[in-house]
């Protein structure tokens, strides 16, 4: 009576083992990929600048050949903590280049984080610091 149902169990088991081989594929995925612009006329690392100084980034994203991205953030955190959401773009494509101007507060420093999400939910950020320079006022209370 036991080997009746030996075919339900072999498929059941055959259903779970490839289910791990799938999952087992997908764990290797890498996130897409975000690059910053070293082109004249665009910023691509830490700086110092006056307060009040807009600057250029060109950024440069593409999916990991697997998930498409989908979405593209800009979140500007002060000297004091403060995080804002300047930007949330819907991608849905496989690449997505843009130029941004991000402008220098008076506090302290400024730091932006860029975001670039897949639909696989994998993400890569990369930032940017901007400083006064030495003796500059600030709003900060460090």
């Amino acid at each position: 009576m036991r080997l009746k149902h030996l075919p339900v169990y072999i498929f059941i088991l055959s259903i779970f083992l490839l289910s791990a081989c799938i999952e087992e594929n997908t764990q290797g995925m890498h996130s897409p990929s975000l690059f910053f612009s070293k082109q004249a006329g665009f910023v691509y690392k830490d700086t110092t600048v006056k307060a009040g100084t807009k600057l250029k980034v060109g950024i440069y994203s593409s999916y990991n050949g697997y998930d498409l991205l989908s979405n593209f953030e800009i979140i500007r955190k002060s000297a004091d903590n403060d995080k804002e959401l300047l930007e949330n773009i819907v991608v849905d494509n496989k690449y997505y280049d843009v130029e941004k101007t991000i402008e220098k507060t008076d506090y302290a420093f400024d730091t932006y984080y860029f975001m670039i999400t897949d639909f696989g939910g994998r993400t890569n950020t990369d930032s940017l610091c901007l400083s006064l320079p030495a003796g500059e006022d600030s709003t900060s209370t460090e």
